[in-house]
C-alpha cells in the first residue's frame, strides 16, 4: 500500500509541476536577455545574408565544397528499352542513346543503361590508395547492377557495391543497369564512386557546418558588433583558403580539426543564446487563447512574456527542449497583446497579436499555397501582405519542397515568411510535398514538430473566426494517397462537421484542400484536378452551400463558380513560389479563368458581405469578386 501511495504521490507532483509551468505568472522580462535586431526584409538584397553574416556564409559555402569530395559521378551513360544481353560487352549499341542522369521516362517498364567504365586512382583529386570503395545507385524502381553482362546484385530504389579489389586502377569494364518500374516512371537518379577513406572527413564537415550555420543565425540576430565571432569566422576561412588545390586528405583532416578549435566557441554561445531557427510564430488563435511556437537550434527552456501596454505576465517551461509551443490562456476576445519570446538569455524581436475577434467584427485573411523551394519568390509576396494587415493568413499546402528534409522548412517556409508570421497567426492545410519522402497515411515529422493544430493529432481540423468557418482537408491522409472518401475517417469527421452548430452558425464557409476538384491547367502533362474530390467533395460542397474552395498544387490563378450563378466559388490560389505552370489541358465549365502568375489571396469580410481579392508578385489585382448574403 505504501508503495502505491509513493507512485500517486509522485504522480500528483508531476502533474502539478506541469500546471505550474502553463500558469500565468505576474512578471517582467528579466534584464540579462539580449534582444534580437528586427526582422527585416531580404527581398530587396537577393536573398543573401548582409554584413558579417555574409562572412559566415562564404566561409560555410567554402566548407560545403568538402562534403561530397568522397563521391565522384560515374558518368558517359547511354539507355534503350531492352534486355539485359544489351548490357554484354560485345552487344551493340545501336538502339542506345547518350543521356545524362538523374534520368526518368514514360510508358516502358523496363529500360536499361549502360557506361565504359574505367577505375580511376583518385576521387576528386584525392588519391584513394588502398582504402574501400564502392559503386553506389539510386533511381525509382527495382535496380539491378551488370559488370560485363554478368548480373551481380539487384536493390530496390538504392543500393551499395563493394568493388574494392574487383575493379583496379585502370581497369575498364561495361557497368551495366537495368531499371525495373512496372507503372512506367522509372528513374536512374544517380551512379557515383565512392571512397571510404575520404569519407571519413564527413563528420567533422557536418560538425562544422553546424557551427558556422549557428555563427550566421548569431551575427543576424545579436546586436552590436560581435568581434570574437567574426574573427573565427575569418579564421576557419583563412584555413580553407590554404587548402585550395589540396590532394592529401591527411591535410584537410588537420585543417579541419583545426577550424573546430576555432569555432569551438559557438556551443558555449548557443548555451547562453539558443540561436532562432524558425520563429517566433503563432497558431490556434482563439478569442481567449494563442500558441507561440519557435525552435532554437539549442535546447533550452520557453518562456513568453505578454500584455496588454507592458510585458508584465509570463507563461514558462524550465525544460530545455528545441521546439518550444507555449499556449497562452484567459485572454480577453478582440484585444491587441504584446509578447516576447524567450529562450535562455535569448529573446525574439518584440511583437504583437490580436485574439480572435467576435462575430461581428470585420476581419480580413491572406491566403496562398506552394511556396516550395522559392523563397526569393514568396518573400517580395510577404512584403505586399504584411500592409494589408490581415488577421490572419492561410496555407494549402506544399509550404516546403520536400517535407522530409529537416533543413527545408526554416529555409522555404519560417524564414521568408518571419515578418508575417510573428504578429499574424498561421493555420495551414498540409500539402502533399509535405509527405516528400514520407508515405501518406504515415506521420509527417517535422510538420508534428512545428505545427500546433487546433485538433491534433490530426492534420485535418475546423475552426470559427469571426463569423467564418474554416475546414482544412488532408488528401493525404491515408495510405496510397485515395482522397477524402466514404469510409475514411476524415470523410465522417466531414459530414459531422458540416451537420455541426458551428457550422450552421457561421455566415460564410471555406474549405482548404491541397489538390483541386477541378484544373484547367498544368505543365509537362495532363492534369485536370482530382476525381475522388469531384465524385466524394463536390457534392457535399454544394449540398452545405460551401462559399469557397480554396487548393493549390496547380501552379497558377483560377478561378471559377459552379453553378453559376449563386454555387460555391472554385480557387486555386497556387502561386506562392513555386515554378509556374504554362499550359490549358482542360476547359471545366466550372472554371473560368486563368493566370499564370506569382500571387496571393486576401479576403476581407465585413457582416454579411465578402470582398475577395488575388493579387500578383507586383502588387496588381488580377481579379476580384463579392458575396453578398441577404
Amino acid at each position: 500500500m505504501r508503495k502505491i501511495n509513493y507512485l500517486a504521490a509522485t504522480l500528483a507532483f508531476i502533474l502539478a509541476a506541469a500546471v505550474f509551468r502553463a500558469t500565468a505568472n505576474a512578471a517582467a522580462p528579466p534584464d540579462n536577455i539580449v534582444r534580437m535586431k528586427p526582422f527585416v526584409s531580404t527581398a530587396k538584397t537577393g536573398y543573401v545574408p548582409m554584413g558579417d553574416a555574409a562572412t559566415a556564409a562564404s566561409v560555410y559555402a567554402k566548407v560545403q565544397s568538402f562534403s561530397n569530395i568522397a563521391s565522384e559521378p560515374v558518368t558517359g551513360w547511354m539507355a534503350a528499352a531492352a534486355d539485359a544481353k544489351a548490357l554484354a560487352p560485345d552487344a551493340t549499341v545501336d538502339a542506345f542513346q547518350g543521356v545524362t542522369l538523374p534520368h526518368s521516362w514514360g510508358a516502358d517498364p523496363i529500360r536499361v543503361f549502360r557506361s565504359a567504365f574505367t577505375m580511376p586512382d583518385t576521387v576528386n583529386g584525392f588519391a584513394i590508395g588502398g582504402g574501400a570503395v564502392s559503386l553506389w545507385f539510386a533511381g525509382k524502381g527495382t535496380l539491378e547492377v551488370f559488370v560485363n553482362g554478368k548480373r551481380i546484385k539487384s536493390f530496390t530504389g538504392s543500393g551499395e557495391l563493394d568493388i574494392t579489389g574487383k575493379i583496379k586502377p585502370g581497369d575498364t569494364v561495361t557497368l551495366g543497369v537495368k531499371v525495373t518500374e512496372m507503372t512506367g516512371h522509372g528513374k536512374l537518379e544517380e551512379v557515383s564512386l565512392r571512397s571510404a577513406e575520404l569519407d571519413q572527413i564527413r563528420t567533422p564537415v557536418g560538425r562544422i557546418l553546424t557551427q558556422l550555420e549557428t555563427a550566421r543565425l548569431l551575427l543576424e540576430q545579436l546586436p552590436g558588433k560581435q568581434t570574437k565571432m567574426i574573427e573565427a569566422v575569418i579564421g576557419a576561412g583563412r584555413e580553407l583558403d590554404a587548402l585550395k588545390g589540396a590532394t592529401d586528405i591527411a591535410a584537410v583532416s588537420a585543417a579541419l580539426d583545426r577550424i573546430e578549435a576555432l569555432l569551438a566557441p559557438m556551443d558555449t554561445l548557443t548555451a547562453r543564446f539558443p540561436v532562432f531557427n524558425a520563429g517566433p510564430f503563432l497558431q490556434n488563435v482563439k478569442q481567449d487563447e494563442i500558441t507561440v511556437v519557435w525552435e532554437t537550434r539549442a535546447p533550452a527552456p520557453s518562456a513568453v512574456y505578454y500584455g496588454r501596454d507592458v510585458l508584465d505576465t509570463v507563461v514558462s517551461d524550465p525544460t530545455p527542449v528545441t521546439f518550444h509551443k507555449v499556449v497562452l490562456k484567459g485572454l480577453t476576445p478582440e484585444t491587441a497583446y504584446k509578447y516576447l519570446a524567450v529562450s535562455a538569455e535569448l529573446a525574439a524581436p518584440e511583437a504583437s497579436f490580436r485574439t480572435a475577434v467576435k462575430r461581428d467584427t470585420p476581419f480580413s485573411f491572406v491566403l496562398w499555397s506552394d511556396n516550395q523551394s522559392n523563397p526569393q519568390i514568396s518573400e517580395p509576396l510577404v512584403d505586399l501582405m504584411i500592409p494589408l494587415k490581415p488577421d490572419i493568413a492561410l496555407n494549402t499546402g506544399d509550404v516546403v519542397g520536400n517535407g522530409s528534409d529537416y533543413t527545408a522548412w526554416a529555409r522555404e517556409l519560417f524564414y521568408p515568411m518571419r515578418r508575417l508570421f510573428i504578429n499574424t497567426p498561421y493555420f495551414t492545410a498540409i500539402g502533399n510535398h509535405e509527405y516528400t519522402g514520407i508515405s501518406c497515411g504515415t506521420p509527417v515529422k517535422w510538420f508534428e514538430s512545428y505545427m500546433a493544430p487546433p485538433q491534433p493529432p490530426n492534420y485535418y481540423y475546423a475552426f470559427t473566426y469571426g463569423n467564418a468557418r474554416f475546414i482544412m482537408l488532408n488528401q493525404q491522409q491515408d495510405m496510397g494517397c485515395p482522397g477524402v472518401n466514404p469510409g475514411t475517417a476524415q470523410y465522417e469527421w466531414l459530414l459531422k462537421e458540416l451537420e455541426s452548430p458551428e457550422y450552421k452558425a457561421a455566415d460564410f464557409h471555406f474549405m482548404l484542400m491541397h489538390k483541386p476538384p477541378y484544373s484547367n491547367c498544368w505543365a509537362g502533362g495532363y492534369y485536370d484536378g482530382e476525381s475522388a474530390a469531384r465524385a466524394h467533395l463536390v457534392p457535399l460542397i454544394e449540398k452545405y452551400a460551401v462559399d469557397i474552395v480554396f487548393s493549390g498544387h496547380t501552379h497558377d490563378y483560377e478561378r471559377g463558380q459552379w453553378p453559376r450563378p449563386g454555387g460555391p466559388y472554385y480557387i486555386i490560389t497556387g502561386g506562392g513560389g513555386g515554378s509556374l505552370d504554362d499550359t490549358v489541358y482542360k476547359e471545366w465549365p466550372q472554371m473560368q479563368l486563368h493566370h499564370f502568375v506569382h500571387h496571393f489571396s486576401h479576403v476581407s469580410i465585413n457582416g454579411r458581405t465578402l470582398k475577395f481579392q488575388a493579387v500578383d508578385k507586383n502588387g496588381n489585382i488580377i481579379d476580384s469578386f463579392e458575396i453578398t448574403k441577404n
